[in-house]
């Protein structure tokens, strides 16, 4: 039997298709935990591999484990350190930028800290809360703004750090919630536990560790228990890649190769 160049043509491509169809298989199974050095075993939402987790783990780094928080792959090098495993859903980590930053005793690399807003990059989304503690909101406001007219006994809440030439970072001099002052930057950052909550030395009163705590939502660990994939849509919302829809879309086209095979 003779076959046509445009049959060959179409026996070449069934053969990729089937071929990507079954690396997609193997691929697609992810463990349950993994082995993370002195850490033990870490579960989802953490994983070491590139689809399986929201959050990527480097268990192989040169000093400490490194999580990256962003989510992308290969993972972006904006990192923290892992330094104890708490809970399940809990982690104690360590941000090196701030930490060479509280100990460098140059404020030349405290105003580019606060220039670009270093902060922890946890982002927004609806597969997972995330908060950190104990912490303590800055403020990087104007220069030459006085607030006194705006917030009443300003100078009395709010300590300042003015070492900067374009803007001061206020805080506040004491534990509590107080009104942000208007048209300045938010900067959560951790705070020390074992400095006086009452210390108006701003550097002593911030950390470079975090503790950092998460909760998946029901709709994420639902997609995750049944093979799928937690995604966020352009419009912010929740999405579930379900690898059943996945291999059946394969099969369609394998299907559809299938047929023009001889044609």
């Amino acid at each position: 039997m003779v076959f046509s160049r445009r049959a060959a043509s179409s026996s070449v491509v069934y053969a990729t298709l089937f071929h990507i169809y079954i690396l997609q298989l193997v691929d697609s199974h992810c463990p349950k935990q993994f082995q993370c050095g002195n850490l033990g075993n870490l579960e989802f939402p953490l994983a070491n591999s590139p689809g399986c987790g929201l959050f990527t783990v480097e268990c192989n780094a040169s000093s400490k484990p490194k999580i990256h928080l962003d989510n992308l792959w290969p993972p972006s090098p904006y990192s923290y350190e892992i330094l104890e495993k708490l809970s399940s859903n809990e982690l104690v980590i360590r941000n090196p930028i701030l930490e060479r930053v509280l100990y460098s005793n140059d404020y030349t690399e405290v105003c580019k800290f606060f220039s670009h807003l270093p902060v922890p990059h946890f982002p927004k989304s609806p597969s997972i809360s995330i908060s950190f503690f104990p912490n303590i909101t800055l403020f990087k406001c104007a220069k030459y703004i006085n607030y006194d007219n705006e917030i009443p006994h300003f100078q009395d809440i709010y300590g300042n750090y003015d070492g900067c030439d374009s803007f001061k970072i206020h805080y506040p001099k004491s534990n509590g919630s107080l009104p942000p002052p208007k048209g300045c930057s938010a900067l959560p950052l951790p705070s020390n536990l074992q400095c006086n909550s009452d210390s108006l030395d701003l550097f002593q009163r911030l950390s470079a560790d975090y503790h950092l705590e998460w909760n998946v939502s029901v709709d994420c660990l639902n997609c995750h228990r049944g093979g799928g994939n937690c995604t966020t849509k352009t419009d912010k919302k929740f999405r579930c890649e379900n690898e059943k829809e996945k291999r059946r879309d394969f099969k369609k086209i394998l299907a559809a190769g299938k047929c023009g095979k001889f044609q």
